[in-house]
């Protein structure tokens, strides 16, 4: 199978499981291509780390930057020559968009569809409901070739497209990260707090639920030690309003008197750092308080380690890879109900749920796992790592994925996608 990723920017430390995804392609045979629409929003992942130096990648800008990027453009596709479909018309561009605004977008497109016949596509990955998924929806309409559509947190959680309901009807699969975008996705699960996602309509047949997920080598064998003097509640993720660090600060503030050896970790950086540190001195556990900053991520999984109680308080999310490497370190958790959180919860035996910003929800259930002895902690910790092994092995979950990309690429992602130990988590949903 020969795969493009439509990606709407290069992936960056935050992202690094879409390169795993890219190298377990590989291995498996497959070749694999990028399409990559913008720089990251974050310190730039290296492909080196995951075996991916020589994969073929075209950095494409959808914005005019002046005269010497169109008349670079226009020579690289003149020496290729200017056959080739694209599907709106030079003469339509330019009367859309005017001529150097125009131009540049049909020399765009014909650069694009270029690649895509070099590497020989059967088959396009789209990333995110956003221009990297209507450049796969372009590039099936000039040539038949088919996209799955991969939703994440951010396309129902900040700025739903108003193409939405394009993408998903062309889609030959539509694949969200977890059961809670599916909801937001169909109008099933209305949130106060986020943008109104458009109504859409399709055949719901071809829907899967495609978690992320852990490597089976990053699965810690036993659970985490615990201990009767020190526990050390954790969180992977940058520091912005979206995962409510604060909220965190404010539950162990309530506690940090029955608790003296009660400890927090940040692993991670970002704009709030210092707000946080102010915050943390306010309620008088600065000295509890370890914030690492921005990590490469094989520190941030070697500091998660430190662990013994995973906390996850953020507003909106996806399938949080956080979470779920969190928890494959064998630890009792509690987190807010957004995203797969409560996938990976079984309520009260591997930890809480609680509701966005429900502090004193969050403090009493800090205290539940605080107060109980090692051994039940170590109890709930063997619980998380069986939930991440049944459903969040990125093994597993990539055999599943691979099976909807090949139906996919044969026109019927429903009738020839693998049946696995996984169907609660990737089934069609009713």
């Amino acid at each position: 199978m020969n795969l493009i990723y439509s990606l709407p920017f290069w992936p960056y430390l935050y992202t690094p499981w879409l390169f795993r995804e890219m190298q377990w392609m590989r291995k498996r045979g497959h070749r694999v291509a990028v399409i990559s629409l913008g720089d990251p929003p974050g310190p730039r992942a290296n492909p080196a780390d995951f075996g991916l130096q020589d994969v073929p990648v075209l950095r494409v800008d959808q914005r005019y930057q002046g005269d010497g990027t169109l008349f670079r453009l226009l020579t690289a596709v003149a020496a290729r020559g200017f056959k080739g479909k694209t599907t709106q018309s030079l003469a339509t561009m330019r009367r859309d968009k005017g001529l150097r605004h125009g131009l540049h977008d049909w020399l765009t497109q014909k650069r694009v569809m270029a690649f895509v016949k070099q590497q020989r596509a059967d088959v396009i990955e789209a990333h995110w409901a956003a221009h990297s998924a209507m450049l796969a929806r372009d590039i099936f309409l000039a040539t038949g070739i088919p996209y799955a559509l991969r939703i994440h947190g951010g396309d129902m959680h900040k700025n739903p497209s108003p193409r939405l309901q394009d993408m998903v009807q062309d889609a030959a699969a539509v694949c969200p990260v977890s059961r809670f975008i599916a909801d937001l996705l169909l109008g099933k699960r209305p949130v106060a707090s986020l943008p109104q996602v458009p109504p859409v309509s399709f055949d719901l047949k071809k829907m899967f639920i495609c978690h992320n997920g852990v490597p089976a080598g990053q699965i810690a064998a036993e659970p985490a030690p615990q201990s009767e003097t020190e526990q050390i509640i954790g969180t992977i993720g940058r520091l912005d309003d979206e995962k409510r660090h604060e909220d965190l600060l404010r539950a162990v503030g309530r506690i940090k008197d029955k608790h003296p050896g009660l400890k927090l970790l940040f692993i991670g950086g970002g704009v709030l750092e210092p707000s946080l540190r102010a915050l943390a001195a306010e309620l008088g556990i600065a000295d509890r308080l370890t914030i690492t900053g921005p990590l490469p991520w094989e520190h941030a999984m070697a500091a998660r380690k430190k662990i013994h109680i995973y906390a996850h308080m953020s507003k909106v999310e996806g399938c949080s890879l956080a979470v779920a490497e969190g928890l494959a370190q064998g630890v009792p958790a509690v987190l807010s109900r957004v995203g797969a959180a409560v996938d990976s919860i079984d309520e009260g035996v591997n930890g809480y749920t609680i509701d966005i910003g429900d502090v004193a929800a969050m403090a009493s259930a800090l205290d539940r796992i605080v107060t109980a002895s090692p051994q039940a902690r170590r109890d709930m910790g063997a619980r998380s790592l069986a939930i991440i092994r049944e459903r969040f092995c990125f093994e597993g979950l990539m055999e599943r994925l691979e099976g909807i990309l090949s139906a996919s690429s044969k026109g019927d992602p429903h009738g020839q996608a693998p049946k696995t130990s996984l169907a609660h988590a990737t089934k069609p949903l009713p």
